[in-house]
């Protein structure tokens, strides 16, 4: 077990005290300890708000402040040890607002540490209920959200931290906020620590070969849940944790979205029946084949009213594909820019078509309410006003309310275009959209 502690500079005490929290999640959750196994862990202070952080490769340990508790300590070192597997740290630099996918993370880590592997948390740290608070859904449905959805949530929600250092209860967060009465951002609370120099051992960016993986996550995973079926005797079904910890599966929402658009590219043949001469009677009779000269069109709606707008690097992502797809099969775009109501339609043709001209009167038209029933409606009367192949892409976070309405609408949609996909970030609406090609957009 002292194998185990891969450290450089921590004291003997702190050592026994490592060692004995390991040893508590070798008796709690005895499938996670390869996880921990795999991470240096090393003393450092990290001021007066933090129990432990993480640069996405080494667990810091802030021992002024931790509860010297074994049962809580290992609570915090397989949060942090969770954080370097799934390559949180990584991901959060990936979006717009790295400390509200922190947050994000952060929340969805301690319910699975807590509710479901049953260890201790230390006092003041990021939950669902104080999540279900900020985002105002009920707690056992906060519960069910990866760190994804929470991000997008908290983002419509004001939620943009920048920051992912000193992350508990960020700052500025009212006590009547947080069920726990933990408002200020001293309280303790564990973060990512991404500006840390790196060690001689650990310099660089490339991956040791015994580092933590999501893989190693999917197996802690599916043993224990098997191990639980056994001694528990129940059925247990880990897909659930899987997905809320986000590795059920990655869809690639690029590949899939230019293989669908680019079905536009292909040519539509046509049959038609000749009789050169009436004198001839049947036998001149000829089938002649022709192609579809329609124009290709692809219309963008994009919701504008809050979350995708909050998040540029998503924006930016998505505008450089349509543009791409669009050079790809010679199609002009129609950008309609969309939240409570239809802002504006835009006809770009497939000569001026580059990042810009989508992005700027996307970012024009932030804010505001969410209402999808007008943007179909536009769509379908552009479909209907037009001779041309359309191809649709819907890019929304789902968060809006659904009407029968609203579902007839998206069905003549999709009958009506050639292609008609609906890019999600939260929810899917597979009752309302049940026609169109469903995506989950990722940032990885």
């Amino acid at each position: 077990m002292k194998a185990m502690i891969r450290s450089a500079n921590l004291s003997e005490e702190q050592r026994k005290l490592v060692l004995s929290a390991i040893k508590v999640i070798a008796r709690k959750a005895p499938t996670f300890l390869g996880i921990v196994a795999k991470c240096r862990i090393e003393a450092k202070d990290l001021g007066g708000t933090a129990y432990a952080a993480t640069d996405g490769k080494r667990i810091f340990i802030n021992f002024d402040m931790v509860p010297k508790d074994p049962e809580t300590l290992a609570s915090i070192i397989l949060h942090e040890a969770l954080h370097i597997a799934l390559k949180h740290t990584e991901k959060a630099r990936k979006h717009r607002y790295p400390g509200t996918f922190n947050i994000a993370s952060d929340a969805v880590i301690n319910y699975f540490i807590s509710e479901r592997l049953g260890l201790k948390l230390p006092p003041n740290v990021i939950t669902p209920e104080w999540i279900s608070g900020k985002i105002k859904k009920p707690v056992d449905e906060v519960k069910k959200m990866s760190a994804e959805e929470l991000y997008w949530l908290l983002l419509r929600n004001g939620v943009t931290e920048e920051k992912t250092h000193d992350l508990g209860i960020p700052s500025g967060s009212s006590s009547d906020s947080s069920p726990d009465s933990t408002s200020s951002s001293n309280a303790p609370q564990s973060h990512d620590h991404q500006d840390e120099e790196q060690s001689d051992e650990d310099n660089g960016d490339s991956k040791r070969e015994d580092e933590p993986s999501e893989e190693d996550v999917i197996i802690a995973i599916e043993r224990w849940a098997t191990i639980e079926n056994l001694t528990k005797n129940r059925e247990f079904d880990p897909i659930d944790d899987l997905r809320l910890l986000d590795v059920a599966g990655k869809v690639d929402w690029k590949r899939i979205l230019r293989a669908k658009l680019g079905g536009l590219s292909r040519e539509i043949k046509k049959s038609t029946w000749l009789r050169e001469s009436r004198k001839l009677g049947e036998d001149a009779m000829g089938r002649i084949r022709s192609r579809s000269r329609h124009p290709r069109k692809i219309i963008v709606a994009v919701d504008v009213s809050g979350s995708i707008v909050a998040e540029t690097n998503l924006l930016k992502e998505f505008a450089k594909e349509v543009v791409e797809i669009a050079r790809q099969v010679q199609a002009d775009i129609v950008l309609i820019p969309w939240g409570d109501t239809v802002y504006e339609v835009l006809s770009i043709p497939r000569q001026k078509v580059g990042d810009s001209t989508i992005l700027a009167p996307l970012l024009k038209h932030a804010g505001r309410g969410t209402n999808v029933e007008p943007a179909l409606q536009k769509i379908d009367e552009v479909i209907r006003s037009g001779k041309a192949r359309y191809g649709v892409v819907l890019l929304t976070d789902g968060m809006f309310a659904t009407t029968p309405k609203i579902q007839e609408l998206a069905i003549n949609v999709a009958r009506r275009a050639e292609v008609a996909v609906y890019l999600y970030t939260v929810y899917e609406h597979p009752h309302v959209f049940s026609n169109w090609i469903r995506i989950k957009y990722s940032h990885y």
